[in-house]
């Protein structure tokens, strides 16, 4: 099957005969500087409407820093949960090769 776009790129997922590329074959692509408007009562309410709606999409990871209400002064996530609370999607833990 040739490839549908004007690129006629040869790993194009529309050249495999699924139409889909194996997952450890696919690119990963970032997007920055993406604004995501969420109305809540409360930065903290809108920020986990943001994880529960991301939550929800396959393979996908993403982080934020700072966020702003009605376009104001932007602030720090971290500002959102008490600072003894666990952040919501912890790091795993580095393994060392010793």
């Amino acid at each position: 099957m040739a490839c549908n776009c004007a690129n006629k790129c040869a790993d194009c997922p529309s050249a495999s005969p699924s139409g889909i590329m194996p997952a450890e074959q696919l690119p990963e692509t970032s997007f920055e500087n993406v604004t995501i408007t969420i109305q809540a009562a409360t930065p903290r309410e809108a920020y986990d409407k943001l994880c529960a709606a991301l939550g929800t999409i396959n393979d996908v990871d993403w982080t934020t820093d700072t966020y702003c209400i009605n376009g104001g002064e932007r602030s720090c996530t971290s500002e959102l949960w008490p600072k003894d609370a666990e952040t919501i999607n912890p790091a795993p833990a580095e393994q060392s090769s010793n």
